[in-house]
């Protein structure tokens, strides 16, 4: 359990508790994701009518699972513009001419825009402009009701009668609005807000299984915009997790630079986190001084600014998910010096402390964090969990090659993960692979957290239920002395686990 302080808090979007919180046990349940979407897993175009050239900036196709409605938009008018679409924040600004759209720092990459302004510069019929865009389905089984939250990064600029509406539609039943804002003086009135981050309590209906929220601009002419960025929906879960791991790399102590020409005395190191390995028998040449850049052989510790700068940036500053201490794998930067990708492919690899799942149920492990990754020509990442049984998952593959595991420019993402831990596993061991690589780009992680759901310890057979196989399976471990049945941690099997056992049996976990 972290205590944030209230900035801390909104830059992590969570729900602040206040000042004077105190973290007992068990009380601090992380929040679960159940929607997380950059907009950057859309692949973009060039430019159709704006005179601005450009080759990836723009797409008419939202994310997989979304939709967008352009029947309110009058014919013709500027495509890029003609209802909401997918676009390179930076471009966007520029074709358009700015107008305090560069303000919008918050969005990254490519965001969602709405711009009647910028549609209305052809010749296009006559009516208002409307055009709404729509999540995916969104499930609702694992949040606890009452605690459902959209966040997202939002850039307005009102003008004459524009309307901006959030609504949400449960289990396909009629739409609720959530949110209106508008440009003419009223209640619902909204001023310039260029670059803001929205969050929005959602109620949710008894019962409610699934969820798909509407983002609608309308009532425009030719007026300013709405763009988006970063959406999320949030919520507790209707099972509390328990935090088995958190690693933001910040006590990791840093040095000076060895290779890299930026000077700086503490922002590398070439040790992991206590309990955690690093493998770089499989990078060519390392510790050879006349190959490689030493800071870069194999995954270090580095802070992301400096790294960001000592490598020339080439997008590496965007990754503001992260911050301060970061692990980076950079076969890119490593190959600055002497050219060792002419040997062979970088592979290097990274692994956690072996984590507990001591009272954690089957099943119900999840794996988070942020990610920076930039493919180029072949190189592959790889995330597997290891478990003391002997079993492994291999939890993540993305690809720099076309193909089924082909993953975009992500520089900024957040990664949630589901591991099926196999029944019995008492602990586990990630295992984070840069492999194939030679003077590509890279990969850096940050904020890794892994949480589970806590065993019923009166489901002792973990069938699901709470019944009187549970007793006969207690008994069994109980009486072969078992560490399983000491249900009340005292260190001990002895009477006071059966008391325990039998107050949660009868409890109905």
């Amino acid at each position: 359990c972290q205590l944030l302080t209230v900035e801390q808090c909104d830059g992590a979007r969570g729900t602040w508790a206040g000042l004077g919180t105190v973290c007992e046990p068990d009380g601090c349940s992380p929040s679960i994701t159940l929607l997380a979407e950059n907009f950057e897993s859309v692949p973009l175009g060039p430019n159709v009518d704006e005179t601005l050239a450009g080759t990836n900036v723009f797409s008419a196709t939202p994310p997989a699972g979304w939709s967008i409605d352009r029947t309110g938009i009058p014919s013709g008018g500027v495509t890029e513009w003609r209802g909401w679409n997918i676009a390179s924040r930076t471009w966007w600004s520029e074709a358009a001419g700015n107008q305090n759209r560069a303000l919008f720092t918050k969005g990254l990459g490519a965001v969602a825009v709405a711009d009647p302004d910028e549609w209305a510069d052809l010749t296009h019929g006559t009516g208002l402009y409307a055009s709404s865009i729509t999540t995916r389905s969104i499930t609702l089984s694992e949040a606890l009701p009452g605690s459902v939250r959209l966040v997202f990064d939002s850039s307005w600029r009102p003008e004459d009668l524009q309307t901006a509406e959030v609504t949400v539609r449960f289990d396909g039943g009629t739409p609720v609005t959530v949110l209106q804002w508008t440009s003419a003086a009223g209640p619902n009135f909204k001023a310039d807000a260029e670059n803001e981050t929205v969050i929005l309590p959602i109620a949710t209906p008894p019962g409610a299984q699934s969820m798909e929220i509407t983002f609608t601009l309308r009532d425009a002419g030719n007026n300013w915009w709405w763009a988006l960025d970063n959406v999320e929906v949030l919520a507790t879960p209707r099972n509390p997790r328990r935090v088995l791991l958190n690693e933001t790399f910040d006590l990791v102590p840093l040095g000076p630079n060895v290779d890299e020409a930026i000077d700086a005395d503490r922002v590398w190191s070439g040790s992991p986190p206590a309990g955690w390995t690093f493998d770089d028998s499989g990078v060519p040449a390392a510790n050879d001084p006349a190959r490689g850049v030493t800071e870069w052989e194999g995954w270090a510790i580095a802070d992301r600014l400096w790294w960001s700068q000592a490598a020339g940036d080439q997008r590496r500053s965007e990754f503001t998910r992260a911050s301060g201490a970061i692990a980076v794998a950079d076969p890119d930067e490593w190959d600055d010096i002497g050219a060792p990708s002419a040997l062979g492919p970088y592979n290097a690899k990274m692994a956690t402390l072996p984590i507990s799942l001591a009272g954690i149920a089957s099943g119900s492990v999840q794996v988070e964090f942020d990610s920076s990754w930039r493919p180029e020509d072949a190189q592959t990442a790889i995330l597997t969990a290891t478990f003391d049984t002997g079993a492994s998952q291999m939890l993540l593959r993305w690809d720099s090659a076309a193909g089924a595991n082909f993953h975009a420019d992500a520089p900024n993402e957040s990664v949630l993960l589901e591991v099926a831990n196999p029944a019995g596993a008492t602990s586990m061991v990630l295992s984070f692979a840069m492999l194939n690589a030679r003077n590509n780009w890279w990969w850096a992680v940050d904020n890794v957290r892994v949480s589970g759901v806590p065993r019923c310890i009166a489901d002792v057979n973990e069938d699901g239920g709470v019944d009187g196989g549970d007793i006969e399976a207690f008994f069994l471990i109980w009486e072969a002395g078992d560490a399983a049945a000491d249900v009340n941690e005292d260190g001990g099997v002895d009477g006071g686990d059966v008391m325990t056992f039998f107050g949660r049996w009868e409890a109905g976990c």
